[in-house]
C-alpha cells in the first residue's frame, strides 16, 4: 500500500488515543525501536503477502497482544479487506481504532454494504466517542446517504442515551423510508417520550408516509406500560384512520393496551375484527378478561382456543394466564382442571410459577392439605415461591398447625426471612394461639432488625 493512500485514509477517519479505554499499549512501547520499525515496515507493504509476514512476526515476538499494533496491522491490511476482516474477528478485545479501520476498508471495497454488520457491533458496545466518531466517518465518506446506516446510527445514539444525536440525524437526513420512521418512534417509545412519538406518527402522515404495523406496535406497548390512556386512544385511532390491516402483531399490541388500560370493550371488538390470530393473540384476550375479574370469559376462550383452532395450540404462557385468573376468581376445579390438561394433554412441563398459581388456588379455597401434598411432590423441590404462596394461606385461614410445618421446610431450605416469621406470627394471632405467639417471637432469629421501607411516587 502506498504511503499516499496511507496519508488519504488517516486524514479521513482518526480516533483520538485517550478515547481508547480498551487498549493495553504502554507510551513506552509506542515509542521503541521496534515498535516504530513494525510501523515502518507495515507501511511500505505493497501486498497482502507482505502484510501477513509481518504479522508472523508479531505473533512471534508477542506484539500481537499489543491492541494498538493490531489496530495498525488491521488498518494496513485494507488492501485486502478480507485478510484484515479475519484478523478483526479473532481480535477478543476490539477497540475503536480497530472498528475505524474496518469501517475504512469496506468503504473503499468492492463490498462497501459489510460495513454495516461493522457499525452494529459499534452500536452494541454502546461508546459514545465511538458513536460520534463513526457518524462523522460516515459523512466523511457519503455513507450518510444510506438509510440502512441513518436507521443503524439513531438506534446506536439512542442505545447510549443521546437522545438529542438521534434526532439531530434523523432530522437531517434528506430522505425517510417508514423503516427510518419507525425506528425513531420505536426509540422514543422505549425512552417513555409518547408525546413525540405522537407529533411524529402526524407529522408522517403530513409527509405522506404511509405507516405499516411495525409503526405503532413498540409504541402501543409503552403506552401500556406507561397507562398512558389519552395518548393510547389516539394512537389506536391513527391506526383506524390509515386502514392499518390487523395482523396478529398488531392486533395482540392493540388487545394488550386497550385490555391493560381498562378499555375491554374495544380489545374484544379488536379481537373479533382479526382474521389471523396466533398463541399471543388468544393469550392476550384471555389474560384481559382475567384482569378484569371476568374469570368464566377467560376459562370459556381458552376452550374456544383448544376446540375451534386446531393449528393454533396454548403455550405455557396461555396456562400460566388461565390458572392466575382461576386462581383470583376462586375457580378451583376449572383451574386443576387446566393444570391437568397442562401436562396430560401437551406434555408442558409446569414450572414453579404454575405450581405457584396452583397452591394459591387451592389456598384461596381453603383445601391447605391438598396444597401441602402438591408441593412436597412438585419436582422442582428448592423453590421457596409455592411455599410462601401456601404460608400466606395458612396465615388466612389462621392454620398454625400447618403454618409450622411449611416454616420448617423453608428452613431447612436455607431460605429464612423475617416476612416468614411475620406471616407465621399472623397465623398464630389469627389462630388465637397466643403461647405458638410469644414461643415464635423469642427465637433470636426472629429479632433481627427489619428494613425500613419506603415509597416512591412518579411526577409528571
Amino acid at each position: 500500500m502506498t504511503s499516499a493512500i496511507t496519508s488519504r485514509l488517516s486524514r479521513n477517519f482518526v480516533f483520538r488515543r485517550k478515547n481508547l479505554d480498551t487498549t493495553t499499549t504502554h507510551v513506552g512501547s509506542l515509542l521503541s525501536p521496534r515498535f516504530q520499525k513494525l510501523i515502518e515496515d507495515l507501511r511500505s507493504c505493497r501486498d497482502t503477502v507482505e502484510v501477513s509476514r509481518i504479522h508472523g512476526y508479531m505473533v512471534k515476538t508477542g506484539i500481537d497482544k499489543d491492541d494498538f499494533a493490531v489496530s495498525k496491522l488491521i488498518a494496513f491490511s485494507i488492501q485486502d479487506i478480507r485478510y484484515g476482516s479475519s484478523i478483526f474477528q479473532h481480535v477478543s478485545n476490539t477497540n475503536l481504532y480497530m472498528f475505524n479501520a474496518m469501517l475504512r476498508g469496506y468503504s473503499m471495497s468492492d463490498e462497501p454494504e459489510r460495513a454495516f454488520p461493522v457499525f452494529n457491533q459499534l452500536r452494541a458496545k454502546g461508546d459514545l466517542s465511538g458513536a460520534e466518531s463513526a457518524y462523522g466517518f460516515c459523512i466523511k465518506t457519503g455513507l450518510d446517504l444510506e438509510l440502512h446506516l441513518i436507521t443503524a446510527l439513531i438506534g446506536m445514539f439512542a442505545k447510549i442515551g443521546d437522545r438529542s444525536s438521534a434526532r439531530k440525524i434523523f432530522d437531517s437526513a434528506a430522505r425517510k423510508d417508514v423503516v427510518t420512521w419507525n425506528c425513531m418512534i420505536d426509540q422514543y417509545a422505549k425512552m417513555g417520550l409518547l408525546e413525540e412519538c405522537l407529533w411524529l406518527l402526524r407529522q408522517m402522515k403530513y409527509e405522506k408516509v404511509k405507516p405499516n404495523s411495525s409503526t405503532f406496535v413498540g409504541l402501543l406497548s409503552s403506552c401500556a406500560s406507561y397507562e398512558a390512556s389519552s395518548i393510547g386512544q389516539s394512537v389506536g385511532d391513527l391506526v383506524e384512520e390509515e386502514r392499518i390491516a390487523l395482523d396478529a402483531i398488531l392486533g395482540t399490541a392493540l388487545i394488550d393496551m386497550y385490555a391493560k388500560l381498562g378499555m375491554l370493550d374495544k380489545a374484544v371488538e379488536i379481537f373479533d375484527r382479526m382474521k389471523n390470530k396466533d398463541v399471543k393473540s388468544w393469550t392476550a384476550m384471555i389474560s384481559g378478561y382475567g384482569a378484569h375479574g371476568l374469570v368464566r370469559e377467560a376459562v370459556t376462550l381458552f376452550y374456544k382456543m383448544e376446540e375451534e383452532n386446531s393449528s393454533v395450540k396454548p403455550n405455557e404462557i396461555t396456562f400460566l394466564v388461565v390458572l392466575n385468573a382461576c386462581s383470583h376468581g376462586g375457580f378451583v376445579m376449572e383451574g386443576i382442571r387446566c393444570f391437568k390438561r397442562m401436562f396430560e394433554v401437551y406434555r408442558f412441563t409446569p414450572k414453579v410459577e404454575h405450581y405457584g398459581c396452583v397452591v394459591d388456588l387451592l389456598g384461596r379455597a381453603g383445601k391447605l392439605e391438598e396444597a401441602y401434598e402438591l408441593i412436597k411432590n412438585l419436582p422442582i423441590t428448592s423453590d421457596s415461591t409455592a411455599w410462601r404462596a401456601l404460608l400466606a394461606a395458612c396465615r388466612v385461614y389462621g392454620n398454625a398447625d400447618l403454618g409450622e410445618r411449611v416454616m420448617i421446610e423453608l428452613v431447612e431450605m436455607g431460605e429464612r426471612h423475617l416476612a416468614d416469621a411475620i406471616l407465621l406470627a399472623g397465623t398464630h394471632a389469627v389462630a388465637g394461639n397466643s403461647q405458638g405467639l410469644t414461643k415464635l417471637l423469642d427465637y433470636e432469629f426472629y429479632k433481627e432488625k427489619k428494613e425500613v421501607g419506603y415509597s416512591a411516587i412518579e411526577i409528571e
